[in-house]
């Protein structure tokens, strides 16, 4: 191994400089504020403050929903933490041990994990739609009104659900990576001392994984903690406040697929009703439409955006 010489010894301090700069400037700086600031009480219109010590601690720890919010973030990392984990590793094992049709079955593994939290969490919101969500469909043959929303725990478990599915993917390409470094000889030797395939996983696979396993639990929870917000927020909207915005926005949107051709044409029959093109003023998009203009194609006025929000 070749090791790099400096002439100088205060020359890799230099090299470490800038980063070290942005550390303490944007990560240490701020957090000291922030447990400086916890001991004051602040004055939100005039910038003053006064000093209480630890009374902003004990309102908080002596505070009912706080042990309850404490409680749940708790679950909530456990729980997203362990399946996420599991299922991967699950996963994993599967398409490593797969001959033919590695690529697709990897693809489709991974391609969650380019979804952005909020739009995982739309899409989490469609799913356990109580008028269209599969997954809620799928509960009720078992007895189960699942009230995403409304019901503490309902909405509490789909958001285990949504955070636990986004998060497979990332784990699911680490534990894939860790078991094709294994050595081929190590797994023939591992046969012939164990014939038994699950007694080799845990006797001599699972603990060449130990190093990746483990940093993976340190990621899940920081996800857990501190990368939910997104699906969270759009997961525990109140069922009407949503149905107050389809019914001001789209009226018939569980009703089409999409695309509302009526909501279409009556936008360009008052246009033209009022003198203007088919296109100027009122658009007749649909809330999907809307997303997708917003998200994707842009908010350029033409047919060829509108036939692009239609693909």
């Amino acid at each position: 191994m070749h090791k790099a010489q400096f002439q100088s010894p205060l020359y890799p301090y230099l090299l470490l400089l800038p980063q070290m700069a942005i550390v303490a400037i944007f990560f240490l700086w701020p957090s000291a504020e922030a447990v400086r600031s916890s001991f004051f009480l602040q004055d939100p219109f005039f910038g003053n403050e006064t000093f209480v010590g630890i009374d902003n601690y004990t309102d908080a720890v002596t505070r009912s929903d706080y042990g309850r919010a404490a409680w749940f973030t708790f679950l909530f990392t456990v729980v997203v933490t362990f399946f996420s984990l599991g299922i991967a590793l699950l996963l994993a094992v599967a398409a490593d041990n797969v001959l033919r049709g590695q690529g697709p079955y990897k693809t489709l593994l991974m391609w969650v994990y380019a979804i952005a939290p909020p739009v995982a969490g739309l899409i989490g919101i469609m799913l356990f739609d109580q008028h269209i969500g599969p997954i809620v469909d799928f509960f009720a043959l078992f007895g189960w009104d699942m009230r995403v929303g409304v019901d503490y725990w309902d909405s509490g478990i789909a958001m285990m659900i949504v955070a636990t599915w986004k998060q497979i993917p990332v784990n699911f390409i680490f534990f894939l990576s860790g078991l094709q470094s294994i050595p081929k000889g190590v797994r023939e030797a591992a046969s012939i001392d164990n014939p038994s395939a699950s007694g080799r996983f845990w006797t001599i696979i699972f603990p060449l994984l130990a190093p990746t396993s483990f940093f993976l639990m340190i990621i899940n929870i920081t996800y857990a903690f501190f990368e939910t917000f997104g699906i969270v927020d759009a997961a525990s909207v109140s069922p009407n406040l949503r149905n107050a915005i389809i019914a001001t926005e789209d009226k018939r949107f569980y009703r089409h697929f999409g695309i509302s051709p009526r909501g279409v044409a009556g936008a360009v029959r008052i246009n033209l009703s009022e003198g203007r093109g088919p296109l100027s003023g009122h658009g007749g998009s649909t809330i999907t439409q809307q997303y997708v203009k917003n998200a994707i194609v842009g908010d350029e006025r033409s047919y060829t955006r509108k036939f692009r929000e239609l693909a």
